[in-house]
């Protein structure tokens, strides 16, 4: 990973982390595993800043993973939109 991870300052640190799913070419499979990418993507942030660290999260996918990384904004999209609705 550290190889094709060349945008990261100097001095900040990298942590890796990996996220599989089926590879299915099925919509409902790609929508369901954003869902889950999503919500360990808000697990793993919320434990960085309980510790008072900023976070930039960096996304690299590969053919129809890619499109898992596209749901998550229509994912967290729904989501502010029913607390909206509170």
């Amino acid at each position: 990973y550290e190889s094709i991870q060349k945008v990261a300052q100097e001095n900040d640190q990298q942590i890796f982390y990996t996220f599989g799913w089926d590879g299915l070419l099925n919509q409902k499979n790609r929508r369901q595993s954003a869902i889950k990418l999503y919500n360990a993507l808000v697990r793993e942030i919320e434990q960085y800043e309980h510790q008072s660290k900023r976070v930039k999260i960096r996304l690299l996918a590969h053919s129809h993973g890619g499109n898992i990384c596209l749901n998550l904004a229509a994912i967290k999209q729904c989501l502010d939109d029913r607390i909206d609705e509170y």
